[in-house]
Order: structure tokens, then C-alpha cells, then sequence
């Protein structure tokens, strides 16, 4: 076989290297649409794959318009790199951090474990304060493992 395609009746075509082959009846296709709505809540997904090697993808859902920050740390807490620091629209998102080199920032990394953080600050409440002083966000933080 070597391709396969539908038409716009919903018809599949199969294309081999003896001819065409047509299903007998159309084929109902959809697309899930559930995707395409805003996140309910802000979320850090675990990376993926993980372990890691020598790179890995991180998810992650944005609710409203938030400042978003993603920054990775070594086991004795230094700040490794800051994979966004921006404002993001509701939705969601993903990146690759590249354990060899992430935008040119990341210097060669030792197998070890790393921590992912997640903060973000949704603009609606940027300027509003708690009565203890912090601001009303939300963090979270996962663990990598980075295998050479």
C-alpha cells in the first residue's frame, strides 16, 4: 500500500502498487473538538518521556490570560534554564526542553534528576494582593529524569 486517502463523500482509497481500492460504504470521520476549548484550570502535565534523553516535552493548560513562567532546576535548586516567561492566552501549550541545549541558554547536562516549575499569575488578578502579602497564583512543580 502506498497511500491512503478519503474523499469528500467519506470514501476511503487505498493506493497500492497494482491499483485502487474504494471502501464499500462511506466512512464517517470527526474531529473532537474538546481540544479546541480554553482549559478549565491551570495545569503542568508530567514531561514526556520520562526519563529523558535528550530531550523531553512538557504540557501544560493555561485558563485565562496569565503571565506564564516555566523554569528548570537542578537537584541543589540552581535555576537551569527559563523555558517561558511570558504572557500566554488561554490554552494549551507545550515545549521541548533539550537537556544538550535549549535556545542556546543550557550548557550540557549530567544525568541526574531536574525539576520543572510551573507559576503563572493570571492577569485579572496581576495587581490584586492577599492580605498576606502574596499574590493569588498558582505553582506547580514536577520531577525529571534526565538519563545520558
Amino acid at each position: 500500500m502506498h497511500c491512503l486517502f478519503f474523499n469528500s463523500a467519506g470514501y476511503l482509497f487505498a493506493g497500492t502498487g497494482i491499483g485502487l481500492c474504494r471502501s464499500v460504504e462511506p466512512i464517517i470521520t470527526s474531529v473532537d473538538d474538546s481540544f479546541s476549548e480554553a482549559p478549565q484550570s491551570f495545569l503542568l502535565f508530567q514531561n514526556y518521556p520520562n526519563p529523558f534523553n535528550p530531550s523531553t516535552i512538557i504540557r501544560y493548560a493555561v485558563a485565562e490570560r496569565s503571565n506564564v513562567v516555566i523554569n528548570i532546576y537542578n537537584i541543589a535548586g540552581e535555576e537551569i534554564a527559563t523555558l517561558v516567561n511570558e504572557e500566554k492566552p488561554a490554552g494549551s501549550y507545550e515545549i521541548i526542553f533539550d537537556a544538550h541545549s535549549h535556545s542556546g541558554n543550557v550548557r550540557n547536562l549530567g544525568s541526574g534528576v531536574y525539576f520543572c516549575r510551573f507559576s503563572v499569575v493570571p492577569k485579572a488578578q496581576r495587581d490584586l494582593v492577599l492580605k498576606d502579602g502574596q499574590t493569588d497564583n498558582y505553582s506547580k512543580t514536577i520531577k525529571m529524569l534526565y538519563l545520558k
